[in-house]
């Protein structure tokens, strides 16, 4: 009686016998992600990064008589090739899967950072190239460098390329990294605070970049800047809203991933090489000390004298207790909301599998 004993089969911890790389079974709690996790990722993200800046090099010194301004062309631009390659073009190529299945594979949590990454991106990348094609010369700020220091072209590979790719790299890892790992953030989690708080981050950056750039450009072409600063608009939050506007869209990635099993602080390098680099490498002290010694070139002591003012009333990338008295801060902030509002009410409408 016992030889021939049945016993039911085990059941199939996934459905369909079959377990989808990006849908592991809720029932299992995740492996967390060490930090040899982010090795290959970050390896692909420097490779692709220091690649570019290279083959960025060359191509400028042959067809446009060396112009630093290339650089801040693929500044973007890498970014959004790194996130697609590895959210995308990685499992597609090396690993034979179907793009459809790829995409459909996707939690809302992805969905969210390569959409941010990726209208972020293009927005910045078009307004660069087209801001530097209308001016048809080098960026004022490098023009001083290449004319000053002695073999400059040789240098700026080692000093401005190269040195920006390892940021870029690091600013990457949150909007690669999480399409790379295992287990995937498409491990059950429900949506909390830090997601909304992301998502008005991203809203209010990428409100704040838009207006900045629109605003500045308008004021350009009616001439309101020949004699004096902009500080209208956003431009009256702080001296520098396009920064801020930056630090803070990508500050929303990893805050995104703050409540899946794929949280690590690694993913905090992404922003923090962000702010280091816009504060302090190639950011606004670079832009104020480069209009200061403009000014005093020139002799345009009405525009130096309105920038060492504007430097005591407002702040360069944070705003101060004056922001409060500043309509447009609401405006700012109002748009943030509307973004958290039009999130909800599409993860609500669409039901999709949250991270």
């Amino acid at each position: 009686m016992s030889g021939n004993r049945t016993y039911p089969s085990l059941p199939s911890l996934y459905a369909n016998d079959r377990a989808p790389p990006l849908n592991p079974d809720p029932s299992f709690p995740s492996a967390k992600p060490t930090w040899s996790s982010f090795t290959r990722p970050v390896a692909t993200s420097f490779l692709l990064h220091s690649g570019l800046a290279v083959g960025t090099h060359a191509l400028a010194a042959v067809t446009t008589s060396y112009r630093l301004d290339s650089k801040d062309i693929i500044w973007p631009g890498g970014m959004l090739l790194d996130a697609w390659y590895q959210s995308v073009g990685y499992p597609v190529i090396w690993d034979g899967r179907n793009l459809g299945e790829v995409v459909e594979g996707f939690s809302w949590r992805e969905k969210l950072i390569l959409s941010g990454i990726t209208t972020h991106s293009l927005r910045l990348m078009y307004h660069l190239w087209k801001r530097a094609y209308k001016r048809g010369y080098d960026d004022p700020r490098y023009a001083k460098d290449k004319t000053s220091k002695p073999n400059f072209y040789f240098r700026s590979l080692f000093t401005d390329f190269l040195p920006e790719a390892l940021f870029q790299t690091l600013i990457c890892i949150p909007f690669t990294a999480p399409f790379r790992i295992a287990p995937s953030p498409s491990h059950a989690a429900p949506w909390t605070w830090t997601d909304s708080l992301a998502v008005f981050l991203w809203s209010t950056g990428f409100a704040m970049e838009t207006l900045a750039d629109y605003q500045l450009t308008k004021a350009q072409k009616s001439g309101r800047t020949r004699n004096q600063l902009m500080e209208e608009g956003v431009w009256s939050i702080v001296r520098h809203p396009n920064y801020l506007s930056n630090i803070l869209a990508h500050t929303a990635y990893p805050l995104l991933l703050l409540s899946t099993p794929l949280a690590h602080p690694a993913f905090v390098l992404g922003p923090l090489a962000n702010y280091l680099f816009l504060r302090f490498v190639g950011g606004d002290r670079m832009t104020e000390k480069y209009q200061e010694e403009r000014y005093e070139e020139v002799a345009d002591y009405t525009k130096l004298e309105d920038l060492r003012e504007y430097k005591k009333t407002r702040n360069a990338v944070w705003p101060g207790l004056d922001a409060v008295k500043q309509g447009w801060t609401y405006v700012v902030l109002g748009l943030g909301a509307a973004g958290v509002l039009l999130e909800s009410s599409v993860r609500n409408w669409s039901a999709p599998r949250v991270l």
